[in-house]
């Protein structure tokens, strides 16, 4: 079971790594046009969700 301090650093450094996923799709995006923009952004959603679950999954 990781203690409390783990379960925050692990929740944000997966909320960084979703940020820098979106980041990424908006810089590509930004280059080819508005709906990579919107399939960037909804790629980082999904990575937060799946770290968040993982985390989850960790923790119980």
């Amino acid at each position: 079971m990781l203690t409390n301090k783990q379960f925050n650093s692990s929740s944000y450094l997966s909320f960084l790594v979703g940020l820098a996923g979106v980041g990424i799709g908006v810089a590509v995006g930004f280059g080819a046009g508005a709906i990579p923009v919107v399939v960037g952004l909804l790629l980082g959603v999904v990575a937060v969700l799946i770290f968040f679950l993982l985390d989850l999954n960790k923790r119980y």
